[in-house]
This record gives C-alpha cells, structure tokens and sequence, in this order.
C-alpha cells in the first residue's frame, strides 16, 4: 500500500484555508459594495454553507499525495518535475552540466545500464531515477539536459543537491588533439553559469569538476597545459564558493574511472 506524507497535511490545509477565506471575505464585501439588498437569514444561510464548502475544499486539495518508492521509475527517464516530491525515501538530485558532446549523457547511459546511440541527442531537461547499490541500497536522481542550451544547463544546476561539470578537450569524436577554441567555449559556459550561481546564491552540497575523454588527452605533449587550464577554473570557483568544489579526470571508456565515480557519489550520497 502507497503511504502518504501524513505529516505535511494540517499544515498545508490551513494554508489552503486561509487563501481561500481570504478570497470569500473579498467576494463578500463585494456583494456589499454594489449595494445588493440580501437578507440577513439569507446572508447568514450563505456565510454558513460558503464556510463549509471552503472547509471540505480544502481538506481536499491538500490531502497529501501518494507516496511512490523509487524502485518503480528505476532506470526510467522522466520529464515531470512534480513527481520528485512523491518518492519515498526522498530523492538526492545530481545534475549533470556543461556543452553538448562533454560525455554527461554517455556517463548516465552507463549507470542506469543503457548504450548510448551515437546519433542520440539530448534535448529537453528530464531525470532518470537511478540506484547506487549496495548497503544501504542508496536512490537518486541525475538530471540531464540540451548541452547546447544554457538556460537549460542552469535549470539543472537551480534543481541539483550535487552537481558535476562535464569538460573536454575537443568536442570531435575520437580527436587526439586539443582544442583551444572549444576551452575557450567552456570558459565562456562556466562564466555564465557562475554567475547564475552568484545570482541565486544557490547552495550544492558539493560540486565536481570533470576534464573528460582522458583516454584521448593522457599521452598528448599539451597534457599539461589542459590539466593546468582546468586548475585554473576550478581555483577561480573556489575563490567565490562556499560549498565544496573538486576534480577529476576522467573518462567514460574507462571501467576503474567509472567505478571511481559512483563510489565517491555514494560517499555524497551517504553524507546526505
């Protein structure tokens, strides 16, 4: 049998209550101010059964929702935002960001045991129950979006507890080469979202940093530039910061890299 939050219920009846009275003592001294000539009994009949209906209406409304276990939408991709309130136990929210072709769906595709297609497109914002098992057996959600929209991007970051920023060297397939204008676009994302962050003075429980595709950079002669390039962003973050901030490099045809990844999430998860 679902269970319901039964908790969160006379609270928000009276919240329900009090808007709606509200709105009736607005509609009664409407009918005054048109100069309606009603008699008292009526007047008194209305107030009455108004106050009932109000009573009941709002008893309705705010009866709490069912409460669904996650294991139901496991490995499921989901658009409708207005389901994370109903999960028992409730869902920690990991955002994956940053520019098309960084890796972020290819990593999710992975956890939730799915083959990315190399055609495959991301284009609006959903998230994927997904399960870090083990003991306990820790839910989650990742939250996914259009690389190439950033107010998408910051949709993600504004609904995340942990968020995890995807990077690359190169945005062309199987390059091994590094190129510059494509960290210059990566600057250009993080500067942006920055800000949003600054803006909404959101608060993550942490943030991580991913220079991915490491398979295709380790061996390259600008090595270090692209690992000293990173440390610098992720130095400017920490200057404005006041939650945690790390890095990794990293890449998703790497079995110990991805294995590395979901143990240090359920430490994140764990920690609550």
């Amino acid at each position: 049998m679902a269970k319901r939050n039964g908790k969160a219920w006379p609270k928000e009846f009276k919240s329900k209550l009090d808007a709606t009275n509200s709105i009736i003592g607005i509609s009664s001294a409407g009918i005054g101010g048109v100069g309606l000539i009603v008699s008292q009994p009526v007047v008194a009949g209305l107030g009455f059964g108004a106050a009932v209906l109000v009573a009941a209406w709002s008893a309705v409304t705010s009866f709490p929702v069912k409460l669904i276990s996650p294991e139901h939408y496991l490995h499921q991709k989901i658009d409708d935002f207005s389901l994370i309130g109903t999960f028992d136990p409730n869902l920690t929210l990991v955002g994956f960001v940053g520019p098309s072709r960084a890796g972020k769906t290819t990593l999710l595709n992975y956890i939730n045991y799915e083959v990315e297609s190399v055609q495959e497109r991301t284009d609006d914002i959903y998230f994927v129950v997904s399960l870090n098992s083990g003991n306990p057996n820790l839910y989650y959600g990742i939250l996914d979006g259009a690389g190439q929209q950033y107010y998408q991007q910051f949709q993600i970051v504004g609904k995340s507890d942990i968020a995890y920023i995807f990077l690359d060297h190169s945005s062309v397939r199987d390059s091994m080469s590094v190129d510059f204008d494509r960290l210059k676009e990566h600057e250009a994302f993080l500067n942006q979202l920055s800000g949003y962050l600054r803006k909404e003075k959101k608060q993550l429980k942490s943030l991580h940093f991913i220079l991915n595709k490491k398979d295709l950079w380790e061996t390259l002669p600008q090595r270090v530039d692209l690992e000293s390039w990173l440390d610098n962003q992720v130095g400017r973050w920490k200057e404005f910061s006041n939650f945690p901030i790390t890095k990794s490099y990293h890449s998703n045809f790497v079995t110990a890299d991805k294995l590395k990844l979901e143990n240090e999430l359920r430490n994140l998860l764990i920690k609550g």
